[in-house]
C-alpha cells in the first residue's frame, strides 16, 4: 500500500521541478544536455537498514501540537497543519529544519534547497558514528489550499539512506530533467526491455539483487506491459525502484532510493526473487542448500528480534519454521529442495492455513 505521506511527497516535489512560480530555478541548457559517455564513481557500499536507523532514524521527531494528520516510523515522518499566522509556508519550513538540526541533522548545500509559492525540497545529511558514513532524509513541504478545513501544511520527511540517486549509471544519452540523492529523472532513446538488460548489467556487479514485488491483488495477473514499467533492486537495507514510462520515441526514465521498512536476506544468486515489506514476503531460487539459506534467514531474523520455533501453519516444506516476536505478525518460513538441485524458499506471514 502507497503511505499517503509519499504520494504528497511526490506531488510536492512535481510541483517544485516543472518550473511553476516565480522563485523557481530555469533550467540551463546543459541541465537537458546529454549526459557524459564515462562512467559514474563507483557505488558505496549500501548499509543495512539498521545501520541506517542506528543514525537517522526519524521516530523521535515530535510531531506539531494541532497536527490533524500524521504519520510516522523509522524511515519517514508527516504531518498535515492548519495555516496559521504563526505557520505559513516559511514559518513551517522553519519549523521542519529547527526539529532536524536538534536531532543531529545538517542541511546540505548541493542539492541546494528549492522553494517557491507551492513548496520547498530540500535534503540532510547525518553522519553514521559506527559506519563513518552519512545518511540522508529528503524533505518536502508543501501548502494545499484546497483542503476541507482550509489552507495547511504538508510535511514530509523520508530516510533515503547512505547512497546518492545522482551517482548510480545512466545509459549514453541520457537528459535529464531532475536530479537529486533521492531520485534522478531522465529521458532515454532506450526502450524499457533495453533498460531492463542495461540496470542488470550495470548494478549487479555491485551487489544489487533484481527483484518483484509479489502480487496483493487478488484475481489480478499483471501483463508484460506492466512488468516492463517498472523494475526493482536490493542491495542490504537500500531499495532502487525504477520505473519506465514511454513515450513518443523515447523513455521517461524515474529512478528512486529509499531505506526498505523490512530488511531481508536474497542470495546473490537468487533467481525468481520476489520480495515485498509490508507485510514481509520474500521467495526464490537459489542453487545453495536449503540448511544453508534456512540457516542464514533463522540468524537474520533473530539478530531482528525474533524467535524460531515450530510454525502455525501445516504448508508442506522439506524444511519449516516457524518465526514470533512480540507486536508483530508470526512468520512462515519453508524450503523445498528442487530435484535438479537448488533450492526454493518463501519467507511469508503465517496464517495458520
Amino acid at each position: 500500500m502507497v503511505r499517503q505521506s509519499h504520494v504528497l511527497a511526490s506531488c510536492i516535489l512535481a510541483l517544485l521541478t516543472t518550473g511553476c512560480g516565480a522563485e523557481s530555478p530555469t533550467p540551463s541548457p546543459d541541465a537537458a544536455a546529454a549526459s557524459p559517455s564515462a562512467e559514474p564513481p563507483k557505488l558505496a557500499e549500501p548499509l543495512s537498514r539498521s545501520e541506517c536507523l542506528a543514525a537517522g532514524s526519524l521516530s523521535g521527531l515530535t510531531m506539531p501540537a494541532d497536527a490533524v494528520r500524521t504519520e510516522t516510523s523509522p524511515i519517514h515522518y508527516w504531518f498535515s497543519a492548519p495555516v496559521t499566522a504563526e505557520r505559513t509556508l516559511p514559518g513551517a519550513i522553519a519549523e521542519v529544519t529547527e526539529k532536524l538540526e536538534a536531532a543531529g541533522w545538517k542541511q546540505l548545500a548541493d542539492p541546494a534547497p528549492v522553494t517557491n509559492e507551492h513548496g520547498s525540497a530540500s535534503y540532510f545529511s547525518k553522519p553514521s558514528s559506527s559506519t563513518k558514513q552519512n545518511v540522508i532524509a529528503q524533505v518536502s513541504i508543501g501548502k494545499s489550499p484546497d483542503s476541507p478545513a482550509g489552507a495547511e501544511i504538508n510535511a514530509v520527511v523520508m530516510l533515503v539512506g547512505n547512497l546518492d540517486a545522482r551517482e548510480f549509471p545512466v545509459p549514453d544519452g541520457a537528459k535529464f530533467e531532475a536530479e537529486s540523492p533521492a531520485s534522478v529523472i531522465y529521458n532515454t532513446p532506450l526502450k524499457p526491455l533495453d533498460l531492463h538488460k542495461f540496470y542488470k548489467e550495470k548494478l549487479k556487479d555491485h551487489g544489487w539483487i533484481s527483484y518483484r514485488p509479489p502480487n496483493i491483488y487478488e484475481g489480478y495477473e499483471p501483463t508484460a506491459d506492466d512488468l516492463d514499467r517498472e523494475q526493482y533492486f536490493l542491495n542490504h537495507g537500500i531499495k532502487l525502484e525504477l520505473m519506465y514510462l514511454k513515450g513518443d520515441g523515447d523513455t521517461r526514465v524515474i529512478a528512486r532510493l529509499g531505506v526498505v521498512k523490512f530488511e531481508l536476506p536474497l542470495p546473490t544468486d537468487a533467481d525468481l526473487a520476489e520480495f515485498g515489506e509490508d507485510p514481509p514476503y520474500v521467495s526464490f531460487f537459489s542453487r545453495q542448500p536449503a540448511e544453508d539459506l534456512v540457516a542464514l534467514y533463522t540468524k537474520h531474523l533473530e539478530t531482528d528480534g525474533w524467535k524460531a520455533g515450530e510454525p502455525i501453519s501445516k504448508e508442506k516444506a522439506d524444511i519449516a519454521r516457524g518465526f514470533t516476536s512480540e507486536g508483530r505478525d508470526p512468520l512462515w518460513l519453508g524450503a523445498l529442495n528442487h530435484k535438479g538441485g537448488g533450492t526454493f524458499l518463501q519467507l511469508k506471514v503465517d496464517k495458520g492455513e
